[in-house]
């Protein structure tokens, strides 16, 4: 399988690290901007020893049509957001398979194009929203779809970190997240919460938003965001709300979510490993630790599924309709922060 990289920053490598364990026949290609040599390791430290291009035996192009030229079966996405697009058009259109880091992009200009070709082509177009491969988030897909807790009342869904610490070997005011022409902001690039409320509930009919640079530093983007999604419920045409709360400057990192429903509710914290399901007809609490779960297996568990999709051609858990409806509700909070008004999705 030849597989191409277009970026090999952080998640570039982690990436191909992963895809070299799971493709036992591969010849890995890249194109590179910034071209750094060494190796990140999975902590994101830096290892000077190690020389990444001569590690995995890849052959670097020096332009994306050059790299293309080599025909590659897939193609993996991890440049800046702003120009995933661009990149995944041209690679769509020697018919390589996509694998995209999320998010799919930060405009809906073009997603049309890549879809027609996509279709014409029939090609697997996966977006990387590992969170999608948390076994809690799985649990809590599966309790919400099932109805055993039952009509949804509210939600909480909440993600922290700290920029800063991200990429110790470089400064955080470079980084994508930090920059607007590269599609930074928090609503771009923690939007796993957008995602997987989506794969929870679906799309919402409006969207409302506040937030911007709230942190301690000066950003071009924003850092902090409070976004209220309003659904409604399909049985009793019920509203509910959905209540996002994502920061990128909170130096205490934290992620999880809480559901309450009319028969039950449940409450999730990524950094116990727990997830807590309250049951209203029995009155009982059920636990579930995930001590053994490390996160990387998250993205063993999307490469693994990208990779049988490839195989089989199946459309993929999250195809590029899921990742543009993702994208469209990220874009309207984003409209509704600018504005100070209730954007309408439906």
């Amino acid at each position: 399988m030849k597989i191409l990289m277009v970026g090999l920053g952080g998640s570039g490598q982690r990436l191909l690290r992963i895809f070299s364990e799971k493709v036992p026949d591969k010849q890995f290609y890249a194109y590179r901007v910034k071209r750094r040599l060494f190796a990140i390791n999975p902590n994101f430290s830096v290892n000077q020893s190690e020389n990444i291009e001569q590690k995995y035996r890849i052959t670097v192009l020096n332009d994306l049509d050059q790299a293309l030229a080599v025909c590659p079966d897939v193609t993996v996405v991890t440049n800046p957001t702003s120009h995933h697009l661009e990149t995944a058009i041209k690679a769509a259109s020697t018919g390589s398979d996509l694998f995209i880091e999320k998010p799919i992009s930060h405009t809906l200009d073009g997603l049309e194009k890549l879809a027609q070709i996509v279709k014409k082509k029939q090609l697997i177009v996966f977006t990387g929203y590992q969170m999608r491969f948390h076994p809690a988030i799985q649990k809590i897909q599966a309790l919400v779809s099932s109805g055993k807790l039952g009509q949804i009342m509210f939600a909480k869904l909440y993600a922290g970190s700290f920029l800063p610490a991200w990429h110790p070997y470089e400064s955080y005011k470079d980084l994508y997240a930090a920059r607007q022409n590269l599609g930074g902001g928090v609503l771009l690039t923690e939007s796993h919460e957008f995602d997987y409320a989506y794969w929870l509930f679906g799309v919402p009919k409006r969207i409302y938003a506040t937030g911007g640079n709230l942190g301690p530093e000066p950003l071009e983007v924003e850092d902090t965001a409070s976004v209220v999604l309003e659904y409604y419920a399909k049985t009793t045409d019920r509203a509910f709300h959905v209540h996002l709360e994502l920061c990128m400057m909170q130096t205490v990192p934290s992620r999880g979510c809480e559901i309450q429903g009319t028969k039950g509710s449940v409450i999730w914290r990524q950094e116990d490993n727990c997830l807590k399901i309250w049951d209203q007809e029995s009155k009982q609490t059920s636990v579930q630790q995930f001590d053994a779960f490390e996160r990387i297996e998250m993205y063993r568990s999307e490469i693994d599924h990208f990779l049988s999709c490839v195989k089989t051609r199946k459309s993929p858990l999250i195809n590029l309709q899921d990742a543009t409806n993702s994208l469209k509700m990220v874009l309207a909070a984003k409209n509704s922060m600018k504005t100070h008004q209730a954007v309408m999705l439906k």
